[in-house]
């Protein structure tokens, strides 16, 4: 039942698109591995398994943020495809603000319950996690903006964009933390993300342009939406 057959094209389009996502998962990975080195050969173990925790209590966030988008990219492909492009900002508009506030919640619940839960010796973890809030919240959004992305198929411009994001967390986080502790490595890793966010948000509107700053747009795609529930 299966032919085999060599593409030149098909190969070539492949590798196009899958290559430079290699070196923006190894970016990914020091983003997310760098913090245990960081603080852990500067201020000791114990420190390093505070931050430890404060960054397991965010996790729930982009694991639901990831799910729901590798739901909603079928979706929002198939939107594009089409041509429906309000309703597609629409929803992603929806996303965004939906990251926003289900981090603000967790880091509100996990505030109250963890010196409950954890004890009074992971108490500091709760105070990192109001620092790292602005990173979760700007990761989950960071996987709508990348979707406009990879439908352009113009992945090459993602590592640099998450290359140079790593490179800064690893830099500024070594002074940080030298000077300002965890506390500080968690304020860089924030605020690195948030503009690694906006690179991409940048990237996608240039190489995909979409209305995102038009008021008409979203009332058009909030409509669609609307008619769409009540169908």
């Amino acid at each position: 039942l299966l032919a085999l057959r060599w593409s030149g094209a098909a190969a070539g389009r492949a590798l196009r698109f899958g290559l430079p996502l290699l070196p923006h998962a190894l970016a990914a990975i020091a983003m997310v591995q760098a913090d245990r080195f960081l603080i852990g050969q500067q201020l000791g173990l114990d420190e390093a398994g505070i931050y430890a925790v404060a960054m397991q209590l965010a996790l729930p966030v982009v694991i639901v943020a990831d799910s729901l988008n590798r739901a909603f990219t079928p979706w929002l492909y198939r939107e594009l495809s089409e041509g429906d492009r309000d309703i597609a900002l629409a929803v992603s508009a929806l996303g965004v603000a939906g990251a926003i506030v289900g981090t603000a919640l967790l880091v509100g619940i996990a505030f109250a319950c963890v010196p409950i839960i954890l004890g009074d010796r992971f108490a500091e973890a709760a105070g990192l996690l109001i620092w790292l809030g602005p990173a979760v919240a700007a990761q989950a959004a960071y996987y709508i903006f990348v979707n406009f992305i990879f439908y352009s198929e113009r992945n090459g411009l993602i590592p640099v964009v998450t290359g140079s994001a790593a490179l800064a967390y690893v830099g500024f986080g070594y002074l940080a933390v030298q000077h300002y502790g965890a506390f500080g490595l968690a304020t860089v890793y924030s605020l690195v993300s948030l503009v690694q966010t906006v690179a991409i948000f940048w990237v996608a509107r240039t190489v995909f342009p979409m209305p995102w700053f038009s008021r008409a747009a979203y009332s058009r795609g909030f409509r669609f939406i609307g008619a769409r529930l009540w169908s």
